[in-house]
């Protein structure tokens, strides 16, 4: 018998399988459709960030501000189908998509933690903008296996690229330039081809001849370039494809490589984007034919069309002949009205300079985001101040500092009147007009509209008609009046100053209390053509402060005690009408390393920029030369008093510097306030038993003596604090102590710091680069026993003063982990005095 294996069957147990894989079936069909669609999606959102993100650099290449880029973000979103919200603190709601928008620096780090929209300004040195999209899409047939949404993102960074078309392979010299304008040609020969421009699109913008000069570091030169690194890239063939209609730049770019100049350091990256024209970038130089019939053709059409030509500015030059590589620091644009290419080295083009060519909104995918995180340390110098007590009805030793250079021969609105002789090697070449004329300033008041020039001369050829409304005439009239006012036991020195007298500063012949000699001395101070009231030469401030101080030597006569045995206070009373443009070493300063696109009698006549700070070599610029002897006499005389009184329209820059304080300083911009300004200085030095001390010297360190009061001050080790704030908050971010710093670098020295971030504490973050606001205040004790509190910041290069300064973190800056911040200098508002004002 046979045995048979059954297997036993369940009824509809094929049914369940079947079932089972249909719903399988079905989510796979469902998820194809909807990650199908999400992709969809995700295309459309890479296409409308891309688009938003070169719309909103696009409003910030145009000077938008914050709102404007936002909106621009926003509309060029909805163009593209897709509803944004720009507010993080809100969830986007169904069918928007949430945007993330933020301002980058150059190392990819977000400048402020604000998102674009509620900046409430753009801050400064943007390079890129980043946005980020997020939001979710509603599944069809895959929420059958609960996947209900999909999400959706992209994300895309816009730079600020170069020009590529409309570029042409002429290099034009950076000192040839400024932002605005060609700067005046040096050469005399030169100024017939200088002017200004206009027509029916362009309005006061300069032209210029620039010459292809032997050597490119001359200024007024040009030379040729060539965009790649091909053996024919320079022929004359590529010349003149790189010159017809708008140039071939977007065909391809090579920068010279490596680095060309073996006397500066690579800059890390270099270059920072291969194969794209960029400031910073090297260019190979062109020593092709350029005279060509195609290149003449070429020139004559963008003459012709009025093209406007966007031409690298070069400021630097290396290397020789084939091997001559070109350093670009910006693009300009420029008109091209005519040229001679048959010259050689003497060859020549006509241009118009337009104006810096415009940046153009480009995509950036290459932004390394890595750092989060940065350390920062800064110095905190301050400069304190204290109460000298003077004995009451003191003798005085008056040193009084006349300014008898050109300008005193104006009157108080700068009025002169111009005899028709140039002698001012400075002058325009459009102002020759004669009689009456505004010599100073065409900012200056003008009561008469008379015509401006800046051909004038003072004494030597533009005194103004009218004696008595002379400066120098209110000045020598307004001092003999004090000197009639002298007490029996005071004394006077007269020292005049100008370029046109024997050092630059002439002192009277010795100290005297005899009021007919005073006068007479007076009188003759920096007459000129031997009459009292004409004046000649430039403003020699450094010099007479020198002499100034000088005078106060035993060598030079001074003696500290006076006739009734009583110790004189010495006080310096220094009047001037003119900008100080002499350095200490006599010579003049014209200021072409940081005015150069003024002409050299503008930059004589502007304070700030041109007559403060130091030059490259280290030397003080005049103004800033003056306050240093100042503060040197201060210094070295415990209660001397240094007044100031500014003649007529003289910027105040540095003045209340060289005074003791601010109220030492005096403007006596009309004529009526001179006597009166010299009676209430009067009344001070002979009356006022308080002299305001201190404010001569920056210190970094706090000795034992001089260790504030605790309260006010914070005590245990902590002078004060540093209070940073993101921009436009009212509220601090971080509150640093000041302290003598204990680190190796700075042992001792006031300062204050944020630690760099410690992967080991997750509180340690460190600051994020980016643009931030600081407050600070510092106390100290004074020589009096009193402790100050000095919270105005000052500017160094400027003298100006801030409660509140904007200062960056860049990674750009790092030391190791920790970035340093410039020094910052703390001083009492100039509003805040040590002494009553008045005796």
């Amino acid at each position: 018998m046979k045995t048979r294996l059954f297997r036993s069957k369940r009824q509809g147990q094929s049914i369940i399988l079947i079932a089972l894989i249909i719903v399988v079936l079905v989510a796979m069909v469902g998820l194809s459709v909807d990650v199908g669609n999400t992709y969809a999606q995700n295309r459309s959102a890479v296409r409308a960030t891309n688009a938003a993100a070169l719309a909103g650099m696009d409003k910030l290449i145009k000077n938008s501000d914050d709102s404007a880029i936002s909106n621009a973000i926003v509309a060029s979103f909805k163009s593209n189908g897709i509803t944004a919200q720009m507010n993080p603190t809100i969830v986007a709601a169904p069918g928007e998509r949430q945007i993330l928008a933020y301002y980058l620096d150059s190392n990819g780090n977000k400048l402020g933690s604000c998102t674009i929209g509620s900046c409430g300004g753009v801050p400064p040195n943007v390079t890129y903008i980043q946005i980020s999209t997020t939001g979710n899409v509603d599944t069809y047939f895959a929420r059958v296996v609960g996947q209900r949404t999909l999400p959706v993102k992209a994300q895309a960074f816009a730079a600020q690229c170069s020009p590529v078309n409309g570029v042409y392979p002429i290099a034009m010299n950076a000192a040839d330039l400024n932002a605005t304008s060609f700067n005046k040609p040096t050469d005399p020969a030169e100024m017939q081809y200088y002017g200004i421009y206009s027509d029916n699109v362009y309005t006061n913008v300069t032209q210029r001849r620039i010459y292809r000069k032997t050597t490119f570091g001359n200024s007024g030169s040009f030379d040729w370039l060539q965009w790649t690194s091909a053996n024919s890239g320079g022929s004359a063939v590529a010349t003149e494809q790189m010159l017809s209609t708008d140039g071939n730049l977007d065909l391809g770019f090579d920068e010279v490589t490596p680095w060309p100049d073996p006397n500066s350091s690579v800059p890390t990256g270099y270059p920072l984007v291969p194969h794209q024209l960029t400031p910073g970038d090297w260019i190979k130089g062109n020593t092709g034919n350029t005279n060509s019939t195609a290149v003449r053709a070429a020139l004559d059409y963008h003459i012709a069309n009025r093209t406007v030509m966007n031409l690298p500015i070069i400021d630097q030059a290396v290397g020789s002949g084939a091997n001559t590589s070109f350093h670009v620091v910006r693009m300009g644009s420029f008109l091209l009205r005519g040229y001679n290419l048959t010259g050689g080295a003497n060859s020549y083009f006509d241009f118009v300079y337009v104006g810096q060519a415009e940046n153009k909104a480009c995509l950036n995918t290459n932004v390394n985001q890595g750092l989060k995180g940065l350390g920062m340390n800064g110095q905190v110098y301050v400069n304190p101040r204290w109460q000298v007590t003077q004995p009451p009805a003191q003798p005085v030793a008056y040193n009084v500092v006349l300014d008898v250079s050109g300008s005193m021969s104006w009157d108080f609105n700068g009025y002169g009147t111009y005899d028709g002789s140039n002698t001012n090697s400075g002058y325009s070449v459009s102002n020759s007009v004669k009689g009456d004329v505004q010599c100073e300033s065409p900012n200056n008041p003008n009561p008469s509209s008379l015509p401006f020039t800046d051909r004038c001369d003072g004494g030597n050829n533009s005194e103004w008609k009218i004696q008595n409304q002379r400066r120098i005439y209110v000045a020598k009239n307004a001092i003999i009046n004090f000197i009639n006012r002298m007490n029996p036991y005071d004394s006077m020195r007269v020292i005049a100053f100008s370029t046109g007298q024997t050092g630059n500063a002439a002192a009277s012949a010795a100290w005297s209390s005899d009021k007919a000699t005073l006068t007479t001395t007076v009188m003759n101070a920096g007459k000129y053509k031997s009459d009292p009231y004409l004046t000649s030469g430039g403003t020699s401030g450094p010099q007479a402060l020198d002499k100034a101080a000088k005078m106060f030597l035993a060598t030079n006569g001074y003696t500290p005690t006076a006739g009734n045995g009583q110790s004189f206070k010495p006080v310096v009373i220094y009047l001037t009408d003119g900008v100080a443009n002499v350095f200490l070493d006599g010579s003049g300063n014209t200021a072409r390393d940081i005015c150069g696109s003024m002409s050299a009698a503008q930059a004589q006549n502007t304070a700030d920029p041109c007559q403060i700070g130091t030059t490259s070599s280290g030397k003080l610029r005049p103004i800033s030369a003056m306050i240093d002897i100042a503060n040197n006499m201060k210094a070295s005389m415990s209660n001397l008093e240094i007044y100031a009184v500014g003649l007529a329209q003289v910027p105040s820059t540095g003045l209340p510097k060289v005074a003791n304080d601010s109220t030492y300083f005096f403007s006596a911009n009309q004529a009526n306030f001179v006597d009166n300004i010299l009676t209430n200085i009067q009344a001070r030095a002979t009356g006022a038993t308080c002299t305001a001390g201190g404010g001569y010297s920056w210190l970094n360190t706090i000795a034992t003596a001089n260790l504030p009061a605790s309260p006010p001050a914070p005590g245990n080790g902590v002078f004060g604090y540093v209070y940073v704030y993101d921009v436009n908050s009212a509220t601090p971010k971080y509150t640093l102590p000041i302290i003598h710093d204990t680190t190796t670098t700075n042992a001792g020295f006031l300062g204050y710091a944020i630690a760099p971030p410690d992967p080991n504490n997750a509180a340690s973050t460190g600051i994020t680069p980016g643009t931030y606001e600081m407050e600070a205040y510092i106390d100290y004790k004074g020589q009096d026993g009193v402790t100050r509190q000095y919270d105005y910041f000052i500017n160094q290069g400027s003298l100006t003063e801030a409660k509140r300064i904007t200062f960056s973190v860049s990674s750009a800056g790092t030391l190791g982990s920790s970035v340093p911040i410039p020094p910052v200098f703390l001083d009492l508002p100039s509003s805040t005095h040590v002494c009553p004002t008045t005796p």
